[in-house]
């Protein structure tokens, strides 16, 4: 006869896998049999009480390459370790002059992070600006002290190349207002007399080219990652003139929510940024889950704008994709040997096509 079987009670892991997961996963480690440890439930309570709160400071991930001039190609980009810390800071002296400096875990406690994040989605200060026609991929907008409450008269701006941006007052935003004075001690200055920059990446395919902020002399470029994907979007350093030289290094950097980094004036010089866009998603949407917003505190040269070059945005959703139009007779309006402008040609989405057709357009 079979010895009666006993029905096993459910482990407490089995339940645990039954219930929804916790807010705060912690990783979890396999130790061998022998050396486990059983404690009872006493030890485990005095163990808990004893044991400490211990905060380790992870740094970014930085990754980097080097240009070997005898061969005259760049190595694969690699892991870069800094050899030391201070402070909890890494600077990363640049070779053709400046410096980088990150700042991980700078803005640390999560429930300020996300109440700045609510705050943000629910300002209505948000704007997009145009490059030779086209919206700029992010919605943004600036902050300073010395700016009016009536946005028409002539505020503190930013302008750089292809926009004006006017300020509004900083104590519209009252989480950026709190971050200011721990700012300015951070870079040692007396004012941001730029403004703050807020930027919101509203999906994998927002982005910024590769470019140097150096239109109002900026000597302090400062910028707090309030609010990042997992997988972390990439900030790309890479040298500004075209003659590269042997042992120059491009950076890779990959800055998590609550961390900062630092860029000085002499960096801009010398080196070239941009924040890097996500593989698109197989029907070419923009994925919000990779939604990434910015604080960039900036120190240089004031000016006064009297005109703002932006629209006002309210939906901080991704844009949907461009859908493409075939060229040929059944495309709908489009005249072959006709003259179009260039934001006709993006409006109709002709751009797009693969096919060719004589159509002339003009800059």
């Amino acid at each position: 006869m079979k010895a009666p079987t006993s029905k096993k009670k459910p482990t407490k892991s089995a339940v645990i896998s039954c219930t929804k997961p916790a807010k705060k996963i912690r990783p979890t480690f396999s130790t061998p049999e022998s050396q486990v440890i059983s404690l009872t439930s006493k030890q485990k309570k005095s163990f808990a009480k004893k044991a400490p709160s211990v905060k380790v400071s992870q740094p970014p991930l930085v990754q980097r390459r080097q240009f070997d001039g005898n061969k005259g190609e760049w190595s694969p980009f690699r892991n870069f370790e800094p050899e030391t810390w201070q402070n909890d800071t890494i600077v990363i002296p640049l070779q053709r002059g400046g410096s980088l400096t990150l700042y991980p875990g700078w803005l640390s406690d999560e429930r300020e992070r996300r109440g700045l994040v609510r705050e943000l989605n629910k300002c209505d200060l948000f704007r997009v600006y145009q490059t030779q026609s086209t919206n700029q991929p992010r919605a943004q907008f600036l902050l300073h002290k010395q700016a009016h409450d009536v946005f028409e008269a002539p505020n503190p701006g930013y302008d750089y190349r292809v926009a004006k941006m006017k300020a509004f007052p900083l104590k519209r935003v009252k989480g950026v207002e709190q971050m200011w004075d721990r700012a300015l001690d951070t870079c040692q200055v007396d004012d941001f007399r730029i403004g703050a920059n807020v930027i919101y990446y509203r999906g994998s395919n927002d982005r910024i080219h590769y470019h140097a902020d150096d239109n109002q002399g900026e000597s302090v470029i400062f910028a707090v990652v309030v609010n990042t994907s997992r997988s972390r979007r990439c900030v790309s350093i890479k040298v500004k003139e075209k003659d590269l030289k042997d042992g120059d290094f491009e950076y890779k950097i990959f800055p998590g929510s609550g961390d900062a980094y630092l860029m000085d004036e002499l960096m801009q010089q010398n080196y070239t940024h941009a924040v890097l866009p996500e593989k698109n998603l197989e029907d070419g949407c923009s994925d919000p889950r990779e939604a990434r917003v910015v604080v960039i505190f900036r120190d240089g040269i004031q000016k006064m704008l009297k005109d703002d070059t932006g629209r006002p945005i309210y939906d901080l959703r991704p844009p949907p994709p461009l859908k493409a139009k075939p060229f040929g007779n059944c495309v709908e309006g489009l005249v072959e040997g006709k003259l179009y402008t260039r934001a006709e040609m993006i409006q109709n989405g002709y751009h797009l096509s693969v096919h060719y057709v004589s159509v002339l357009f003009c800059l």
